[in-house]
């Protein structure tokens, strides 16, 4: 979550992002929250170290983290 609405903002945001490769997936998305990232690391450390990664330079209001612990569908192709 966010203060930072401007375009200027969101495009540093965007390339700040980019630069991190665990971060395979990033969403704009509406609600109390303003994105969402997909990070895949090999265990708490790796998130931690992307973690720091992500915070450095950007005044982000609210951080939270969600932890899968096992994928049980994947990839599933859309029907229709």
């Amino acid at each position: 979550k966010t203060r930072n609405h401007s375009m200027d903002w969101s495009n540093g945001f965007r390339r700040h992002v980019e630069s991190i490769p665990q971060i395979i997936e990033l969403h704009r998305i509406g609600g109390d929250w303003d994105y969402l990232l997909k990070i895949v690391t090999d265990g708490m450390a790796g998130y931690d170290k992307v973690y720091r990664q992500l915070i450095t330079g950007y005044d982000l209001d609210n951080v939270t983290g969600y932890f899968a612990m096992e994928t049980i569908l994947s990839d599933r192709p859309l029907i229709g």
